[in-house]
């Protein structure tokens, strides 16, 4: 251990079905501790240049491999303070399966997410409709899908959300849907699925050039924030880690009316438990946010204050 940059001895109790030494698979690795057994145990201990030789038989599972211990070598190369610990035997710091796949090329994202899909466990129920669903969401880039070593899927979506700001500290949200013949409340902030290829910066883009045109000239951005969460789908009720890039703009020229069809809250109250909205041509001041009435798209209402509660996309995310 004199040649490793561990500066202390720590005790680690290894469970059940742990890689030890991973890395060696992937690089020339030089171990930086001892391992000792404190009752029976069964070890399957892997050749590394075996492993190569027999997936070199089928040039889609090495093709896969190789990829897999490219995207691991990048992980350990780049584990070192301040951003995180060093690697040791027992773990290398941001290396998890599903984002070696994330970081994979597109190509194989879709084989690997195609894959887990037609092989999921049998236990694990998803309707015929629902399995094209997520096949065609994956070809699009939307979305990477891998199976749990218990055979569930794990689905991961990046999403790019806007918190726009006013100078009075009231923020834009999005606060129901309107289905053709009802509305869908839901209060959230705008947000759109970020494809492959595409930087956090470039969603953004494409999301003021289509969803929020009538605010693309008129925003200064402040700061990005990034945030993982993981619960199920309400649509699929996959187990998915919704990945966070937000925005945070203030909104500028103030004193310029926008012109905008928008959805106007009325008739709430204590003597009414019923909401209700009116759609009108124009709007006359920047209080108001914009949304077009018709099937299917966001409808977006009055800037909620800075202490309103907000919740994540799941809307834009699902």
């Amino acid at each position: 251990t004199s040649a490793s940059v561990v500066t202390h001895v720590g005790f680690t109790k290894v469970v059940n079905e742990t890689w030890i030494s991973e890395a060696a698979l992937w690089c020339d690795w030089m171990h930086v501790g001892r391992m000792e057994a404190c009752s029976d145990c069964e070890l399957l201990q892997i050749d590394a240049q075996e492993l190569g030789k027999c997936l070199s038989g089928n040039l889609l599972l090495y093709t896969i491999a190789a990829e897999y211990g490219k995207q691991y070598l990048k992980r350990i190369v780049e584990a070192k303070p301040p951003h995180s610990g060093y690697p040791t035997d027992l773990r290398v710091p941001n290396v998890n399966y599903a984002d070696l796949v994330g970081s994979m090329a597109s190509e194989l994202r879709v084989l690997i997410s195609i894959a887990a899909i037609n092989r999921m466990a049998r236990n694990v129920f998803i309707s015929p409709f629902m399995k094209r669903r997520l096949r065609g969401e994956v070809l699009e880039g939307k979305s990477f899908i891998v199976a749990n070593p218990d055979g569930s899927l794990l689905r991961t979506v990046s999403i790019v959300v806007l918190r726009c700001e006013r100078s009075d500290g009231r923020v834009f949200a999005q606060i129901g849907k309107w289905s053709g013949v009802s509305m869908q409340t839901s209060c959230e902030l705008p947000a759109l699925k970020q494809q492959w290829a595409e930087t956090p910066e470039t969603a953004m883009e494409r999301m003021l050039e289509t969803k929020l045109l009538i605010f693309s000239k008129r925003l200064t951005h402040r700061e990005k924030t990034e945030q993982t969460s993981e619960r199920p789908s309400p649509d699929s009720g996959i187990m998915t880690r919704y990945k966070r890039a937000m925005f945070v703009a203030t909104l500028t020229d103030e004193g310029i009316p926008l012109s905008a069809p928008f959805a106007a809250l009325c008739g709430v109250g204590k003597e009414s438990n019923r909401e209700r909205f009116s759609h009108r041509r124009t709007a006359s001041n920047l209080g108001v946010g914009v949304g077009k009435i018709s099937s299917g798209v966001s409808v977006f209402a009055r800037m909620a204050s800075r202490d309103f509660s907000v919740t994540s996309p799941t809307k834009a995310a699902a």
